[in-house]
């Protein structure tokens, strides 16, 4: 009948297997990278607020980090780009391009990992809007 598809000339069931196996590979292996991005960040947040605070004897570490972080974040930015951008922004490009090009992506992912692996351990996550003084008083 010479249709087009994947069922055109190409072996019907054997093709839908190998298009589905291909796109459990590339699945799993995505899943497996963002489980590695999740794992290091996990470790840099205990390693900054538990380990590293420990060793150096920080009276206020919420503040000493916060104030590196941002600065770290800041020069990051500024020196390789890849600032998120908004997701309506994003979207907005979709629209009218009919598709969305990241800039900088290596940048773009430490730009994301950044941010999450300076934010605050579970047991003080509730008081990230407080002051300062009160975050280091509590601690």
């Amino acid at each position: 009948m010479g249709g087009y598809g994947p069922d055109a000339g190409r072996g019907g069931f054997a093709w839908k297997l190998a298009l589905a196996a291909l796109s459990v590979a590339i699945g799993f292996t995505a899943a497996l990278a963002i489980r590695a991005v999740i794992f290091l960040v996990t470790a840099c947040t205990h390693l900054l607020w538990e380990t590293l605070p420990q060793a150096v004897g920080l009276p206020c570490p919420a503040l000493v980090i916060c104030t590196l972080g941002g600065l770290c974040i800041g020069l990051w930015t500024k020196r390789f780009g890849g600032a998120l951008q908004p997701l309506s922004s994003v979207m907005a490009a979709v629209r009218e391009r009919s598709g969305y090009r990241a800039q900088n992506v290596p940048a773009s992912g430490v730009g994301f990992a950044l941010p999450r692996a300076l934010r605050f351990p579970s047991e003080t996550r509730k008081e990230v809007g407080a002051p300062a003084a009160v975050i280091c008083h509590t601690n």
